[in-house]
């Protein structure tokens, strides 16, 4: 392709410990932690291109030109999150993103581990470092929840500030949102289990949304035990070691909350909860909407292989993270603006932009 501006990210994924849904709701409180396993993007921008192309790889591998007049005509398809967000960047910068864009990701697509942020996340930090403005996490996580926004989702502050922070953060959604590191990594090993059941999650969204209007007292029951949990797990991460059986404890009641009161666990979930639980687990619990997805399991090292010897005879599909990787967004920026600088162009590293 013609000389332009290229740009990389790499955004992670989330697990949430306690406070679903509490964003949207109450502009309320989480405690969320990224996981290892990322979303990576390279933005190839050319100005005198005609169109954006969007090719994205593994696990959706599906591509999309988009003519310049088109941009903001979504498709109904899994690449309109990364089509509004270019959108959205175009709006911001006065200069509508032309070239390719590349994509893959190691997450699981529709299981609660914030794919969708991730990938909106690692797309407006690219298209930002191209643009030539810093992407700092509160940036990028507008951006990105702005292209959501347009995509009709609704979603909340939570996993954008996950995302885009990285790290164990107590995020506070109102307005304007804030984020509290709390440590930055969870000093344990996680289990993650994807039942491989996918869920349509902006259809559970609304109708969740459909029984806060009709003022569930379920959902406001909710609300205040969940507000609770997060402040105990808050509260117990800050300790240095931080104290894994109460830290675990209180993501499972958080689970048993979900369970009960949003009534977005499954069978199967629920089962996997018993399981890792029985055979030692610190705690265990759906993450992101449920209806299907992924659980974790917080386990000390020497008990995972107790857990996922408990889990072989379910239909799902395990992983051991340790945590090593929990940055939030990643960018790096290939110093070749145009054709002229070709000749001596030089790629910066990695940076991790901190809070």
């Amino acid at each position: 392709m013609t000389p332009g501006r290229v740009a990389r990210s790499a955004a992670p994924g989330r697990i949430c410990l306690a406070g679903e849904s509490l964003d949207w709701m109450v502009g309320g409180p989480s405690v969320v932690a990224a996981i290892d396993r990322r979303t990576r993007v390279s933005a190839h921008l050319v100005d005198t291109c005609a169109g954006l192309t969007i090719r994205s790889g593994p696990p959706v591998n599906v591509t999309r030109h988009i003519t310049a007049s088109a941009l903001g005509r979504l498709a109904g398809d899994a690449l309109d999150h990364v089509q509004a967000v270019a959108y959205q960047a175009g709006q911001l910068t006065g200069r509508d993103p032309m070239g390719e864009l590349h994509i893959s990701s190691e997450l699981p697509v529709a299981a609660g581990v914030s794919s969708s942020a991730s990938v909106t996340s690692a797309v407006a930090a690219a298209l930002l470092v191209a643009a030539g403005i810093e992407p700092s996490p509160r940036a990028v996580a507008r951006l990105a929840r702005a292209g959501e926004w347009l995509t009709g989702s609704g979603a909340g502050w939570m996993d954008f500030l996950a995302v885009a922070h990285g790290g164990v953060n107590l995020v506070e959604a109102s307005e304007p949102p804030s984020v509290r590191l709390l440590t930055s990594r969870l000093n344990t090993s996680i289990v993650l289990v994807d039942t491989l059941v996918r869920r349509a999650t902006r259809d559970r969204l609304l109708d969740k949304r459909r029984r806060w209007t009709r003022a569930d007292p379920d959902l406001f029951a909710y609300v205040d035990a969940a507000t609770g949990l997060v402040d105990r797990i808050a509260a117990a991460l800050l300790p240095v070691p931080p104290d894994p059986v109460e830290i675990g404890a209180a993501v499972t009641e958080a689970h048993v909350l979900l369970a009960r009161k949003m009534r977005c666990s499954t069978p199967l979930i629920d089962a996997c909860v018993e399981a890792c639980i029985g055979v030692g687990a610190d705690g265990a619990k759906l993450t992101g909407s449920g209806h299907g997805g992924c659980l974790f399991a917080l386990v000390a090292p020497e008990r995972v292989g107790r857990v996922l010897a408990a889990l072989a005879s379910l239909p799902v599909r395990t992983v051991v993270l340790d945590g090593a990787d929990t940055a939030g967004v990643q960018v790096t920026r290939d110093a070749h603006d145009d054709s002229e600088d070709r000749e001596g162009s030089t790629s910066e590293g990695w940076q991790t932009w901190a809070s």
